[in-house]
């Protein structure tokens, strides 16, 4: 307070109710911070999808040149397609939609790390295993959503270019890590 300053060394000891060891609730630690990392990383490409779209909707909505406006579209779909493996954009918020739609990946990773955080207990090998095929499952969406982010979208902005129309700019990933 001010300009004094106190500190203490404590302990951080495990509940004693809890069924888990220290070494089980160390591995669950472990375990749901690389499952957070995941679904920040995903959570990144979604916001860099979606600043892409929302430019490529705006050359389309200002511009006469139909080659543009179908090259928009057509970049803009296939955006849409692989934003889709992470979340579903046909959700309504509405009681029913895990119904209609089957859950996506960033909704798996979400359901996997609620069930690991259940207890005070290391994960089973099913959840490691379910980790593992998810983060697989995500690393080949990263790498798809790159590519229509790196090549694809150069190849849009190379016919901008001939058109004397501004470059669409794709945020740079952040530093999460993976």
């Amino acid at each position: 307070a001010g300009t004094v300053t106190q500190s203490q060394k404590v302990e951080v000891r495990k509940d004693p109710n809890s069924g888990g060891t220290e070494g089980d609730i160390a591995a669950q630690t472990t375990a749901l911070l690389a499952l957070r990392t995941q679904l920040n990383t995903a959570a990144d490409a979604v916001r860099r999808i979606e600043s892409v779209r929302v430019q490529l909707e705006a050359v389309a909505r200002t511009v006469d040149d139909a080659a543009i406006r179908k090259a928009s579209g057509d970049l803009g779909a296939q955006l849409i397609d692989a934003e889709m493996n992470l979340v579903d954009l046909r959700q309504t918020g509405g009681g029913q939609d895990g119904v209609r739609f089957g859950s996506k990946l960033v909704s798996k990773l979400g359901y996997l790390a609620t069930g690991m955080a259940s207890g005070d207990f290391r994960p089973t090998d099913q959840h490691d295993e379910v980790r593992t095929l998810l983060g697989d499952q995500l690393r080949s969406a990263l790498q798809r959503i790159d590519a229509l982010l790196g090549t694809e979208l150069e190849r849009f902005n190379s016919l901008l270019r001939t058109r004397s129309i501004p470059n669409i700019i794709a945020p740079t990933p952040k530093p999460i890590g993976m």
